[in-house]
């Protein structure tokens, strides 16, 4: 074995060829020198369009001096500041003689507006063509007509009745501002009051206590595409709720309808049965108002009177007075875990829809083990 071997096998390194980097960096040189001295280039590309000059467009806003509600233009105004274009903007107060020619020239019905000119596109999303020009006027309301009257500003009429369980119309007045709509004026006025009679004879009201809605209400989308399921559209343009949740007073009788009672038939003799009291939790996530409540053990003679009656045959369970029905929402469901008695009560006889249950028969006395899923 010799000194200078490697017991690993390896190949020695090959040196580099700086001879051949020289002439070869030599040649890109050369040929580089060529091509500047004889002007050989590439041929120039054809302009891009990113290379166009671009449109010019000016935005102008039309803007009402004096309607500090009006609804805004923001969102009109991206779409213009969207385009790939040279866009100027500026804001003309309404009434003054450049924005009135502008109403005059393009026709523009209700303020704020904003108008495009220039070198316009084929369309701009929520704009339409007047003439050489594209028009947003198309607002929310409240906003004003060309004649400078507003529309949108609705009045809210409270109809009242004393009811101390009923919900305050109010609550609904609040709830209508918060999805934008603009409730200028309240007016509370007692059904018993003589322009509370006029109003209950001219609406034929049969249910307080209500909410009535002035013509303007109807220029929102939200109220125009959803409140027939609330009420009706009058003649005179006015809006008059008609669909209470209970409790409520029928305005015929004076009675407070949706005072709802529950008996709760419980075994205490079942350690593991569920929570009777489950049952009170369900109906009032239905918004049922319980006023009357009774637990109830199976071996009191008033439960085992109602389990003969109702022929209940799972406990424990929960009899509900006849005015549940009052409650739409829970009455979408009732079919499927309980039934409707000829005396309009309400028994529950499904405890399987309760996750996880354990109950009793009745009929054989055997605890039965709910199933969790």
């Amino acid at each position: 074995m010799h000194g200078g071997a490697s017991g690993t096998g390896s190949k020695p390194r090959r040196k580099l060829d700086w001879t051949a980097i020289t002439l070869a960096t030599l040649i890109i040189v050369v040929v580089i020198d060529i091509f500047l001295a004889f002007g050989i280039h590439t041929p120039a590309l054809p302009p891009t369009a990113a290379d166009q000059p671009l449109p010019v467009i000016t935005a102008t806003v039309l803007s009402p001096a004096t309607c500090a509600d009006c609804s805004g233009y923001a969102d009109a105004l991206d779409s213009a500041t969207a385009l790939r274009a040279n866009l100027s903007t500026k804001t003309l107060t309404w009434p003054g003689a450049e924005a009135d020619a502008l109403v005059k020239k393009y026709g523009i019905t209700k303020l704020p507006a904003i108008v495009l000119e220039g070198d316009l596109p084929s369309a701009v999303i929520g704009y339409h063509a007047s003439g050489k020009a594209f028009v947003w006027d198309t607002p929310q309301p409240v906003y004003l007509l060309s004649n400078g009257s507003a529309v949108g500003r609705v009045k809210a009429i409270l109809l009242t009745t004393v009811c101390d369980n009923c919900s305050d119309p109010m609550q609904t007045v609040l709830e209508l501002q918060s999805m934008g709509i603009t409730v200028a004026s309240t007016d509370d006025i007692a059904a018993d009051s003589a322009e509370g009679q006029a109003l209950l004879s001219r609406y034929n009201v049969s249910s307080l206590p209500i909410i009535i809605l002035s013509p303007d209400a109807w220029e929102y989308d939200f109220i125009a595409q959803n409140w027939q399921f609330a009420g009706t559209k009058e003649s005179d343009g006015w809006l008059v709720q008609r669909r209470l949740l209970p409790p409520y007073v029928d305005v015929t009788t004076g009675a407070t309808i949706g005072l709802v009672s529950a008996t709760y038939i419980n075994d205490t003799a079942c350690a593991d049965c569920y929570d009777v009291l489950v049952h009170r939790d369900i109906l009032q996530r239905f918004g049922v108002f319980l006023v009357n409540e009774t637990v109830l053990d199976a071996t009191d003679s008033s439960a085992i009177a109602l389990m003969l009656k109702y022929n209940v045959t799972a406990i424990p369970t929960v009899v509900v007075s006849a005015e549940a029905q009052k409650y739409e929402g829970l009455m979408g469901v009732w079919d499927q875990v309980g039934s409707v008695e000829a005396d309009g009560s309400l028994v529950f006889r499904d405890p399987t829809a309760i996750q996880g249950a354990v109950y009793r028969n009745v009929i054989n006395g055997v605890v039965i083990s709910g199933v969790t899923s």
